[in-house]
């Protein structure tokens, strides 16, 4: 399973490449665009990609135990290998409208696209070359994979980046942001899991009790202060975790001594802090982390997926040392030590989520459960902590004013973008490839068909098993 999966990683990144097809002459290409055509090979490897992703969606969402029943199920009313066709035979015009759109607008790869896209293919090589020789697949064509990305967003770009057709500006992507996404800080309190409900509605009892005690204090709280909640939570989690295992949690002497000497010099700075606030931050409220993130399959998972290119990016504000201070690294850069002191992540417990993608019951990674507990999110007060219950969990949450997050807009340009503008693209490139001149090869698409790249997939598998 786990070459498996490797494998369709890399297959699934490599949708879009040309290679030498074996075979009859009417057969060694899929596709002609006025006079030019397209090898079979770049059809050939659509498929693999497709039939990759799509046996992992299939797997992981439990329509299939067995990977191998892949080809008997259905998507989306059609039999798998009429979609994972027709899927492949769209990418292939896709393919043939952005290389010629790129080659008309007079585009060009930068050179660190290149060193880029040369690093990545020395990777992919190291690791499945050898499954990409048994499939027929060149280095030189992978090499081409890389580049058909690379020059899908220079198109993209050249309609939508700074100067574009059809430019997008940041007044434009602080204007979405302020409309459509939500800025705010919580902490989760799971639910019993107890079969018992007398028992479970006790357990269910001490957490409100938390949650409430949490809401008192967060009440003189502002939205920066939050953070202290989330860090006395995380606290009082660590400490339910150790006694659950058994750990001893009592403090030894040395412990003791160091705890004393630290409540002693907290008292000279800050008498009125809150006795189990701790002052170290942590990431473990911070959901936008995907996603990538997206092999967890809890409801965080949903939002993971849905704003993995939603997420907030750290501010570092740059600090100014007084000349002492400066004299001072000076000194030590002199005699050779290193300052390895990090700037502290302002932001670090906060997440930012596009709602309007999180709501749309049309995504895959659509959440009910989620969404109710971000609307909720929605229509509260800034800066007041609230309480929100579903059936696993009880939130404390504060919200704030998104638009004070100019940062945001600028460590998240990109991806603004594309959320804004993909669609308008997707439907750019779909009169692109109405506009041209595309014929597919009948005869080619009937010899490599679904079932025979699939078959030939499990046939490397099963020769490579325990490689």
């Amino acid at each position: 399973m786990r070459k498996l999966k490797r494998i369709a990683a890399a297959v699934t990144a490599a949708v879009m490449v040309t290679v030498s097809a074996a075979g009859c002459s009417d057969t060694d290409y899929a596709m002609t665009m006025g006079n030019e055509k397209v090898n079979a090979g770049v059809y050939i490897n659509f498929l693999l990609g497709e039939i990759n992703n799509q046996m992992y969606t299939l797997y992981y969402s439990g329509q299939v135990t067995d990977m191998n029943k892949c080809p008997d199920t259905e998507i989306d009313g059609k039999s798998f290998t009429d979609y994972v066709k027709d899927t492949a035979l769209k990418d292939m015009k896709e393919f043939a409208a952005i290389n010629a759109k790129f080659d008309e607008f007079g585009l060009e790869l930068s050179d660190e696209d290149k060193d880029e896209i040369a690093s990545s293919v020395d990777s992919a090589w190291e690791q499945m070359g050898e499954y990409y020789e048994y499939q027929g697949i060149s280095r030189e064509s992978l090499k081409m994979t890389y580049e058909a990305s690379y020059k899908r967003s220079a198109v993209f770009d050249h309609y939508y980046a700074e100067g574009g057709i059809e430019e997008v500006t940041n007044d434009d992507m602080q204007k979405y942001v302020n409309e459509n996404y939500i800025r705010f800080k919580t902490i989760a309190v799971p639910k019993s899991v107890l079969e018992d409900e007398t028992e479970a509605a006790a357990e269910d009892g001490e957490s409100m009790a938390l949650v409430n005690g949490y809401l008192l204090k967060a009440e003189e709280m502002s939205f920066e202060e939050f953070d202290q909640i989330i860090d006395e939570y995380d606290e009082y989690t660590e400490q339910q975790a150790a006694e659950e295992n058994g750990e001893d949690t009592a403090l030894t002497d040395e412990d003791a001594v160091t705890d004393i000497d630290s409540s002693s010099a907290a008292d000279d700075t800050a008498e009125d802090t809150a006795p189990d606030t701790k002052e170290t931050a942590d990431t473990s409220t911070d959901t936008d982390e995907t996603a990538d993130s997206a092999e967890d399959d809890s409801a965080e998972d949903s939002v993971d997926d849905t704003t993995a290119e939603d997420e907030s990016m750290a501010e570092e504000d740059t600090v100014t040392d007084d000349s002492a201070a400066e004299d001072s690294a000076a000194d030590e850069t002199a005699e050779g030590e290193e300052d390895t002191e990090e700037e502290e992540d302002p932001y670090i417990n906060e997440t930012i989520v596009n709602f309007t993608t999180a709501s749309d019951t049309e995504s895959d990674s659509y959440n009910e459960e989620y969404v109710k507990v971000l609307e909720a999110m929605k229509n509260s007060e800034y800066g007041k902590a609230a309480i929100y219950e579903d059936d696993n969990n009880i939130y404390l949450y504060m919200t704030a004013d998104v638009s004070e997050r100019t940062d945001y807009v600028e460590d998240n340009a990109d991806t603004l973008r594309q959320t804004m503008k993909g669609d308008d693209f997707q439907k750019l490139i779909d009169s692109w490839v109405e506009a041209l001149d595309i014929k597919v090869n009948d005869k080619a698409i009937k010899r490599y068909t679904v079932n025979e790249i699939f078959e030939r997939q499990e046939e490397y598998y099963s020769e490579n098993q325990g490689q």
